[in-house]
């Protein structure tokens, strides 16, 4: 055999298509990039959604600091902090099944955790008309399978409301 004729063997043999290694590298690397895109959009998705979360958190218990505030028969409004609803209510304390209560559902992603108060009670009453709060404190929204997802509300004693990421 030539030269010449070996070149042309040579060329015809890679000029057929891929091998199997050559595949599974490819579909090797395509999963990778697949799953680093998933895994992005995934936490975009939940650090989004936490965002959301806290900022309903944060409008119900100003909304219940301002109607103690603003109430002209000098009501007292709170909020009661469970796992996964935050209540509002009026008077002095939380009275489950009360129809005046209004209940909201946090994501089903997140839990409120973490809850540190002044006092035992996950009530937090806001006084008329001054907005202040003897139960201060803080409290987090947390996701349930990835604990790095989460935010902290406080509350001081003037009944004012911070969040953080």
């Amino acid at each position: 055999m030539n030269t010449q004729q070996k070149k042309l063997e040579r060329e015809a043999a890679f000029s057929r298509g891929f091998t199997v290694i050559e595949l599974f590298a490819f579909m090797g690397m395509t999963a990778m990039v697949l799953l680093i895109a998933y895994v992005s959009f995934s936490h975009i998705h939940l650090t989004r959604a936490l965002e959301q979360e806290t900022q309903n958190a944060s409008a119900i218990l100003i909304q219940a600091r301002l109607q103690a505030m603003h109430s002209p028969a000098q009501n007292t409004y709170g909020v009661h902090l469970a796992t996964s609803t935050l209540v509002f209510f009026k008077g002095d304390s939380y009275v489950p099944n009360d129809p005046g209560n209004i209940v909201w559902s946090i994501n089903p992603l997140f839990q409120i955790s973490e809850v540190a108060l002044r006092t035992d009670k996950n009530d937090i009453v806001y006084l008329s008309p001054s907005g202040q709060t003897t139960n201060y404190g803080s409290f987090s929204i947390e996701a349930k399978k990835n604990r790095v997802f989460k935010s902290v509300i406080q509350i001081d004693q003037d009944g004012k409301v911070e969040t953080s990421l």
